[in-house]
Formats: C-alpha cells, structure tokens, sequence
C-alpha cells in the first residue's frame, strides 16, 4: 500500500466546493513549491561521514585477525573523535547479499581474502560501491596478493609479507587531506615518524598496486626491498573506496586496551603511552569513517597512482640518449640492467597510454610510430615479478 495519504472523493450528489477549495489551495501550493524550487541549488549528493558500517567478515567469526579496529570508545589521545558517532554491525561471510548490504552506507573489507568471496559476492559489493556507497578496505598483514579486478576500479595487492615484524622501511605521506596530512596544524594530520618506531605498521605494510587513473594516493611506503606502493589510497565518483594498508597489529581494539608496541616484551608486548598520547592506527580508521563521500563531496585530493612506484634511471634500461633528436620514430629500451624480473611493461607517449606488453621474463621493449616533430615525454611503467612499479620518465623530441 502506497503511504501517500488520499482524500475521499465527495459523496455522490454532495455539493464539491470543499474540494474545489483544496484543489485550488492545492494548486496555488504547488505554484509555490514550483517557484521555490526554480530559484533553489540543484540538490546534489553529499554523505557526511558514515553512518550505518557493516564489517565484513564478522567479529569473532572465525580466529579473530590482529589488529581487530575499535568500535567503541574514542580513538585515544583524541577525545573528539567517538566511534560511538558510527553503528556498526557484523557481517559474516555468508551473509554479503544484496539485501543486507542494503542496511549500509558503509562496509568494510577487514583482513579478508578475496578468494573467501564468490563471483556473485564480489559483483554484490561492486554494485554497492556503484550505486553509492562507501567501501573501506584494510588488509594487512593477514592477506597478500588480494585481487580485487573485481571492483569498479581495479587494483591488487603487491606481494607482501605476513607476520614479518619489519621495521625497515620508509612511508611518506603526499597528501593534505581528510583521510591523513603532513600538516600538523590539519585534524587528520598523522605522526609516521612515531607509527615507524613503535609498530610495525610501515615496516609489514600491504601496497595497492594499479593502473587505474581513479586512483589517488595520499600516503605510500617503500619496503625493506626498495619497493614502493601505495599505503592510502582513494577512488570514486558517487561512491568511494577507501584503502589503508599500514599494518594493524598494534592497534588498541579500544581505548581502554593496554598499549602495545614493538618494543614490548612477548607475549604481551605491553608498553607505555607515546609522547603524543594518539593511536595513529585508530585515527586513520577514524578519519576513514569520517570521510564525506558523495558525487558533490570533494573527494580527497591526492596524486595520481600513475606516479607511485620505484624511480628508475633511464640508463637502467639502456634508454637512448636524449641529446640527439628521433629521426625514426621508433625507440627501443632494455631491462637487463634492472636485474629483476619483468612481467609486464605500460608505455606512455604525452600521458596517453599506447602500448602493453606482457611476458614471463621481459627483456626488451619498442615503441614505433611516435611523434613526428616536437618534444614528447616518455613514461614507462614496468611491473615486476612481485608486483611492483617501477617507472621511468625521459623526454626526447623528434628529427
């Protein structure tokens, strides 16, 4: 039954001034409303953080993962930042259906191997992303090599390195926005330099790796291997994924948890507060929440992903000089000296994507047909056997 309220039709015979009243009242309503909405903004959509979060796979479903992220309390050190301003609910496995994702503006891809999910849960979330709503993934350290081809905006998981414990490594944040900041006077502003020496978060890090332009990315790492990657990263238009891949292990499940860290003894590995009083991982988990989302929102401004990756010299693949012009249109480059093995190579004449090549061992690469006079600038973006970029930027001009 429809709810929009009907009001009965006069007896048959009855006089029908008082719905000539309301006819014309109602008329001269919509005349109105009509005016109203003429001068009006066009509305547009905007979420201002979210709202109902359904986490998936369950808590408690199964051997709980480390770094289980709060529900409750505050993230500490910031008392104006509640998670109680959020309703959270479980979701097991089982129950990614599109009815119940219905129930969300949120859910949450904690430390879940894609494989867990068939081909109809994946499309499930897909389309919750597409029709709207927010998808927020954290996957480290308990996964590596996640797959996710299946999302609106492809991406995957470089190989990782699970229950390592490094403490080497390097992070660095791009970006200034809601999701994390370099500038400390910003609310979302995260100390790396205290996350490196108390958890393991950069040093077991899971990198997002993608060619997808949507992507952007507000933080990345560089491994004990000189890897790099995004850490955290953003994609959408109406709907919005958000990643995180800073390892959780030290996160406090709440804000009256004892503090761990790595300097702590095991099994414990109890440890007093730091100097800033803040649980960085929880903040990040906070800020993600937070996030506004939305086709009118200001989506979090970040770089490119197409920039993230290990920066390669052009001697490194036997780049031709620059100092001479091209006079055959055509350029030929070697991996040899990378001493790593290539599995797939992305050329980039201008910034439009020209030509892919995939191979178990690649070891040579020629571009043909490029420009016939000016300057240009080549991008090359080399992925390797464990699933890293590394990318190489020349410029040369034609004969």
């Amino acid at each position: 039954m429809s709810d929009i309220s009907r009001t009965a039709a006069p007896a048959r015979g009855a006089p029908a001034f008082g719905a000539r009243v309301l006819g014309a009242g109602l008329a001269l309503a919509l005349v109105a409303f009509a005016a109203l909405v003429a001068t009006a903004p066009a509305l547009a959509t905007v979420r201002t953080a979210s709202h109902a979060v359904g986490l998936i796979p369950s808590r408690g479903s199964r051997t709980p993962p480390d770094g289980q992220m709060p529900v409750t309390g505050i993230v500490s050190g910031v008392p104006a930042d509640p998670f109680g301003r959020f309703a959270f609910a479980d979701v097991p496995l089982s129950d990614v259906t599109p009815e119940n994702l219905r129930r969300f503006d949120t859910v949450v891809l904690m430390q879940v191997w894609p494989f867990e999910l068939s081909a109809a849960q994946e499309a499930t979330i897909s389309r919750f992303v597409t029709n709207g709503g927010k998808l927020i993934i954290f996957d480290s350290d308990e996964t590596t090599r996640n797959d996710y081809s299946w999302l609106p905006y492809p991406a995957r998981i470089a190989d990782g390195c699970v229950n390592c414990g490094m403490t080497s490594g390097f992070s660095r944040i791009l970006a200034d926005n809601g999701l994390i900041s370099f500038n400390q006077a910003n609310p979302s502003y995260v100390n790396l330099q205290e996350l490196g020496e108390r958890t393991d978060a950069i040093g077991d890090a899971n990198l997002l790796v993608t060619l997808d332009p949507h992507w952007n990315v507000s933080a990345v790492v560089t491994n004990a291997h000189g890897e790099t990657g995004a850490v955290v990263a953003s994609a959408g238009n109406d709907g919005l994924i958000i990643y995180n891949g800073y390892d959780t292990d030290y996160v406090r499940p709440s804000s009256s948890s004892a503090w761990l860290c790595l300097q702590g003894s095991p099994p414990a590995f109890e440890c007093p507060a730091p100097a800033s009083g803040v649980d960085w991982l929880a903040k990040m988990w906070y800020q993600a929440l937070a996030q506004p989302w939305g086709s009118a929102a200001a989506a979090p401004s970040a770089p490119s992903t197409l920039g993230v990756g290990q920066t390669v010299d052009p001697a490194q693949v036997t780049a031709p000089s620059s100092l001479r012009c091209v006079a055959r249109r055509r350029l030929s480059f070697s991996f040899g000296k990378l001493h790593k093995r290539i599995r797939q190579a992305d050329a980039y004449v201008n910034g439009r994507h020209t030509l892919r090549v995939k191979a178990r061992n690649l070891t040579r690469l020629t571009l043909r047909k490029l420009p016939k006079k000016g300057g240009y600038t080549i991008k090359l973006i080399l992925t390797t056997q464990r699933r890293y970029h590394l990318i190489m930027r020349h410029h040369y001009r034609a004969c």
